[in-house]
C-alpha cells in the first residue's frame, strides 16, 4: 500500500486502510468504493492504486472481485485494466504478473466489459488457492492450481438465481 495514496486518501477524508482491510475479507461495497476512489487518482498514484487492487484480487476471491464490479461503469472498468496491467510489472507477487486472464478470468472479463458466465456458480474455485500475505498486507503469495476458473462443461448450473453458463450475470442499465 503506497504512502502517498493512502496520503491523497486522507486529504478526501477517504478511509483507504480501513477499505482495503474491508475488501480483502470480501465485503463488496468496499471494492466498489475503492474502484470508486480510482477516479481522482492519477500518474504514479494510480498505479500504485491499481497494485493494491490487483492484489486484492486473490484475497477476495476472484468471484467476489468480478461480482462487485460487474455494474460499474464500462470506461472506469477499462481505465482500471490498463492500470492494473501497469502495476503488474510492479507487484512482488509472481503469480499476479502472469496474464491476468490466466488466474482472474472472471475479473478479467468483467474488468473487458463481458458478462459474467459462471459454470458452476456454487463452487468458487478461487477459494482453493494456496494464499498467503507477505510483509504488504495486500500483497499475496498466489498458487493457481490447474483447474481454477471456469471448466469447459457445458451443462447450466441447476442452482437458484445465479446465472449459469448460459445465463449472463444481470446488470444495470446506466453502466453504475
Amino acid at each position: 500500500m503506497s504512502d502517498a495514496v493512502v496520503s491523497t486518501a486522507d486529504q478526501i477524508d477517504f478511509a483507504y486502510k480501513n477499505t482495503v482491510k474491508k475488501a480483502a475479507g470480501k465485503d463488496a461495497e468496499a471494492i466498489v468504493k475503492l474502484m470508486e476512489f480510482s477516479r481522482v487518482l492519477d500518474g504514479a498514484e494510480a498505479i500504485e492504486h491499481a497494485r493494491t487492487m490487483l492484489e486484492l484480487i486473490p484475497v477476495a476471491s476472484d468471484k467476489t472481485f468480478a461480482l462487485a464490479i460487474q455494474n460499474m461503469n464500462p470506461k472506469l472498468k477499462k481505465v482500471t485494466l490498463d492500470r492494473m496491467q501497469n502495476a503488474q510489472k510492479k507487484t512482488a507477487v509472481e503469480a499476479l504478473k502472469k496474464p491476468m486472464k490466466d488466474w482472474a478470468p472472471y475479473a478479467w472479463e468483467t474488468l473487458n466489459n463481458r458478462p459474467l458466465i459462471f459454470e458452476n456458480p456454487e463452487v468458487d474455485n478461487v477459494q482453493d488457492r494456496d494464499i498467503a500475505p507477505s510483509n504488504n498486507a495486500t500483497e499475496v503469495k498466489a498458487s493457481p492450481k490447474a483447474n481454477d476458473g471456469p471448466s469447459t462443461n457445458d451443462k447450466p448450473a441447476a442452482n437458484n438465481n445465479s446465472p449459469s453458463v448460459n445465463q449472463p450475470a444481470k446488470t444495470k442499465k446506466g453502466g453504475q
